[in-house]
């Protein structure tokens, strides 16, 4: 069996690779979070999600994304999203021993691939090394809404798009009073 994005062909796991990860030296998918809430499970294209895997064989290290666009391999390690797109990487962190943690954005192709009666729907997800998958899970579905960002009193964290400025009560209270006079 293989995966295949666009025209990249990946040697995927077998069925008994998926049942058993031992088969693949022990990799294994522990959890998938929402960055900003923690809720378990993929969230839509866009957001940020962390992967905790169990047995991931790489050098130990903590390995960070330095550019912008950010990279779809990182310390040899990248994830795939529905069998559709990789997904960009922010960071790697590699223990010893216990689980790696893998900090990526969830391609906005996911969104597509999601089917429109059910939103929340699962979708899959794939770890790989130097492009060989070494686990593969099918994720709980993710609460719908996604998550938020929130400072120490519970206020959500949010930017404007146009300048980047932070939104505060007193902008949004200037954006509302200026729609008002309109």
């Amino acid at each position: 069996m293989s995966l295949t994005i666009g025209t990249t062909r990946i040697l995927a796991l077998s069925a008994a690779a998926a049942l058993n990860p031992a088969v693949f030296g022990q990799a294994q998918i522990v959890a998938i979070v929402n960055v900003a809430s923690f809720q378990p499970g993929l969230p839509r294209g866009g957001a940020l999600a962390t992967l905790y895997v169990s047995g991931l064989n790489v050098q130990p290290g903590l390995y960070v994304a330095s550019s912008v666009p950010l990279p779809f391999l990182l310390d040899g390690v990248s994830v795939v999203i529905d069998g559709l797109a990789f997904a960009p990487i922010l960071a790697v962190s590699a223990p010893q021993s216990g689980n790696a943690q893998i900090n990526f954005q969830v391609p906005l192709e996911r969104n597509v691939s999601l089917p429109s009666a059910t939103p929340s729907s699962s979708g899959s997800i794939s770890v790989l090394v130097n492009l060989n998958v070494v686990a593969s899970r099918t994720p709980l579905p993710a609460p719908m809404g996604g998550g938020f960002f929130t400072d120490q009193n519970g206020n959500v964290v949010a930017q404007h798009a146009s300048d980047y400025s932070p939104v505060t009560q007193n902008v949004l209270l200037l954006a509302s009073l200026y729609s008002l006079s309109r």
